[in-house]
């Protein structure tokens, strides 16, 4: 499902260790890149739907009502009963430099039996994060096998398994998306 996120705004750099950074909270959106690139589709006209995972908790129903202001469909985003839902805190310094904190929860990324692939025959093209390299490719094999194109978003840390791990994920993406640094 999608990620909820608490934006602080630091007045000191985050380039070094730093104590204590006085700063302002700006707010607490949902957000996480499979949410945002199926809000972006929207936007651009498309019908998109999310499949995920959530928990009962308030997180759960700020991430939904997020996706749903988007006509984001969450009908397939998984409901965990008492879990709770991802989220990380960002924190922008004034020059815009931003570090995470990603928080380990139970409801973070979607597993293998939480998602139906036959619905990727209603998808032109499904999109996947490579933070769970054996579900992500047998997501984007079950999207192909259903004619969809698959995109991935490439974090480091996917990156980090390395291309031998990531040859058969990549053989199956027609479109990648790399971060900049």
């Amino acid at each position: 499902g999608g990620a909820r996120s608490r934006v602080l705004v630091g007045e000191r750099p985050l380039d070094g260790p730093v104590e204590n950074a006085p700063g302002t909270l700006l707010g607490a959106p949902p957000g996480g890149m499979r949410a945002t690139v199926g809000c972006a589709a929207s936007r651009l006209g498309a019908t998109a739907a999310m499949i995920g995972r959530v928990g009962t908790d308030p997180y759960a129903e700020a991430a939904l009502e997020g996706l749903q202001d988007f006509d984001v469909d969450t009908s397939l985003v998984h409901v965990v009963p008492d879990g709770r839902t991802f989220y990380c805190v960002i924190m922008l310094d004034s020059s815009g430099e931003k570090a995470l904190t990603a928080v380990d929860t139970d409801c973070h990324l979607p597993r293998r039996d939480d998602i139906d692939p036959d619905v990727f025959a209603k998808a032109r093209l499904v999109h996947v994060m490579g933070d769970d390299l054996q579900v992500a490719h047998w997501t984007a094999a079950e999207a192909k096998a259903r004619g969809a194109q698959v995109s991935l978003d490439l974090e480091a840390s996917t990156a980090a398994h390395g291309l031998a791990a990531l040859r058969p994920l990549l053989s199956l993406t027609d479109v990648l998306f790399m971060n900049g640094s």
